[in-house]
């Protein structure tokens, strides 16, 4: 009994990991053209929201910008049995990000805007593999909804702050006697952004932004059965702490003429807590049922 209970922790524990450990730079809008190069001091359009909410100080009186973008990758993951049973392969599914942003002039000093946006998240599919009675499918999602002032305090210095509102989605497909089980939760988490524009010339302007962690707590029941006790039913319930990490951001961006700019990022995120998340699984909640 124990020794199953520690298998399908690791197991679960592993899946859990990988399907909370993309996070994006790039939004969908024009960064993804630059690599987001500069982005904390560029301020091109209105998702500069989430890359330096300062930045609004150096848009027109109204503007909104929207984008979509997909990613794919590799993400492989080979079985070692001995019984000939199939290893899923690449893992990882194609994931989608879209994004909008509105911002608005209040007074020759005051700027508001308001972003949704989804820039963190994964969607990882083992198939049908050796293991699919504990995982087959898993996603995690995030959206984030951040209204945004930004006020100038001279002609070379803006501030701005967000309050983000993040909708955090995570499920779970197993396999039970022969059909999917897909269990699923989400949950809500506020972080915070800061930003500090600054023009040292005429040519050259410097951007910081500081953005809080934001934390996701999910909890998931489920039942499992292993193939060689087929009339037996193990209750796992799933207890997850999910973390998006804080970063700074400093950005440079040197205009050469109209035409040519240079620009550079210098960009630092903390994962000294993510190598470790929380997916604890008692052993009281791995009780079986015999049939």
């Amino acid at each position: 009994m124990k020794k199953i209970a520690l298998i399908i922790s690791g197991l679960l524990y592993s899946g859990l990991s990988q399907a909370s450990a993309l996070y994006f730079y790039e939004i969908g809008t024009e960064d993804v053209g630059l690599a987001g190069a500069g982005q904390a001091a560029r301020a091109q359009d209105a998702s500069t929201i989430v890359t330096n909410p300062a930045g609004m100080t150096r848009l027109p009186d109204h503007m909104f910008t929207g984008g979509m973008q997909a990613m794919g990758g590799d993400i492989s993951y080979q079985l070692k049995d001995e019984n000939g049973r199939s290893s899923p392969g690449n893992v990882m599914n194609v994931f989608p990000n879209a994004s909008g942003f509105y911002t608005q002039k209040i007074n020759d000093d005051l700027y508001a805007g308001i972003g949704l946006y989804g820039n963190y998240g994964l969607g990882i599919d083992f198939g049908n593999w050796a293991g699919d009675r504990l995982i087959k499918k898993s996603t995690m999602v995030a959206m984030t909804l951040s209204p945004s002032l930004a006020y100038k305090l001279n002609d070379r210095l803006s501030i701005g702050a967000s309050a983000n509102l993040n909708y955090g989605f995570l499920s779970l497909t197993r396999s039970v006697d022969g059909t999917d089980q897909k269990d699923k939760d989400h949950d809500w988490a506020m972080s915070y952004r800061l930003g500090l524009l600054m023009q040292l010339t005429e040519q050259t302007r410097a951007g910081i932004t500081w953005t809080s962690k934001t934390d996701y707590n999910f909890n998931i029941d489920g039942k499992a059965r292993l193939p060689n006790l087929p009339n037996t039913e193990y209750d796992l319930p799933i207890s997850a702490q999910v973390r998006a990490p804080q970063q700074i951001m400093l950005s440079l961006v040197h205009d050469i003429n109209k035409q040519w700019s240079v620009m550079g990022d210098l960009g630092w995120q903390d994962w000294s807590q993510f190598g470790s998340p929380q997916s604890p699984l008692p052993a009281r909640r791995a009780t079986n049922k015999t049939a």
